[in-house]
């Protein structure tokens, strides 16, 4: 996320038409200056507070910035609007992201009711099959979370990472649950070929996959012990943020497992550098120990650990 600290006159933001002042926030939005944005959809809104695109592109940019709380608000005050939210071509990505914010049950009625609404725009806009897939997905990962101990669970997991698929044959997202639901049946080898199937994806074709996403690869990757394809997913994690203390333990993990050892006592290095690691005591104990295990081997004093476990 780039620093917010873009020069902008708001007294004449203020007073700009709509089209011009709906073309700043966008610019501003694409050029990931989210506060600005923010405040600019924000004024837009007031002008307009019936155009659901732009209740829509302000939450958008809400999400982007971690304010879910403040997003929900204000969907919640948009859905008993439900002419508003019809007339609006692209209403079930707000319903999903309603739903995103939600748990269990309740959350699946609204990736339901955004799923209803989509079917009959898919065979005028195949690329929306992508977001088909991915709300089945989200509802697979509900019965496999929120919903681990209802009676339907299995049931509704397995039907929904199969309509993922129906619809999308590549999803990331339906793998990854595929790959969830081996491991709660303790089918591991089943789970590794799920996670084989996401790395040829992410790595062989360049599927886009955003930093959440290859956090939890990377950490099944570890869990399964598919360290040579959790080195290039976890490479993968850090061009996302080579900033985040925790992205940089799990190449360096990787790295070791795979007997890399000086590329991984380099990331160790560079962990310890870090402003206010210490507060951060998981990942700071970790890398102490990883250090030390690889200074040990260095020194032909072998002693393999075992103690990944961040969840």
């Amino acid at each position: 996320m780039m620093n917010n600290d873009y020069d902008i006159d708001w007294n004449k933001v203020n007073h700009m038409e709509d089209s011009k002042l709906l073309e700043l926030a966008n610019e501003l939005h694409e050029s990931l200056y989210l506060d600005q944005a923010k405040n600019a959809y924000s004024i837009l809104l007031k002008r307009n507070p019936q155009n659901i695109k732009i209740v829509d592109l302000l939450t958008d940019c809400m999400e982007q910035l971690g304010e879910i709380d403040e997003m929900k608000k204000i969907l919640q005050q948009y859905l008993p609007h439900e002419q508003l939210i019809m007339a609006y071509e692209n209403n079930f990505k707000f319903l999903f992201k309603f739903a995103q914010t939600l748990d269990g049950l309740e959350a699946i009625k609204y990736y339901e009711y955004g799923i209803q609404l989509l079917k009959p725009k898919i065979n005028q806009d195949k690329t929306l099959l992508r977001d088909m897939g991915d709300a089945h997905a989200s509802i697979a990962e509900i019965y496999q979370t929120d919903l681990l101990e209802h009676k339907e669970s299995e049931q509704g997991c397995v039907k929904n990472i199969e309509q993922a698929f129906m619809y999308d044959p590549m999803n990331l997202d339906a793998f990854l649950q595929l790959a969830n639901y081996h491991l709660n049946k303790e089918q591991e080898e089943q789970a590794i070929q799920d996670l084989k199937m996401i790395h040829q994806q992410v790595i062989t074709y360049q599927q886009e996959a955003d930093e959440d996403f290859l956090l939890q690869i990377s950490k099944l990757m570890v869990e399964v012990g598919s360290f040579v394809e959790g080195v290039d997913i976890t490479r993968k994690l850090v061009d996302t943020n080579a900033d985040s203390a925790e992205n940089l333990y799990m190449l360096a993990f990787c790295l070791w497992k795979t007997h890399q050892n000086q590329e991984s006592l380099k990331l160790v290095t560079s962990i310890l550098q870090l402003q206010d690691i210490q507060q951060d005591q998981e990942i700071y104990s970790g890398t102490i120990e990883l250090k030390g295990q690889i200074e040990k081997e260095d020194m032909g004093q072998t002693d393999e650990h075992e103690w990944m476990d961040l969840e």
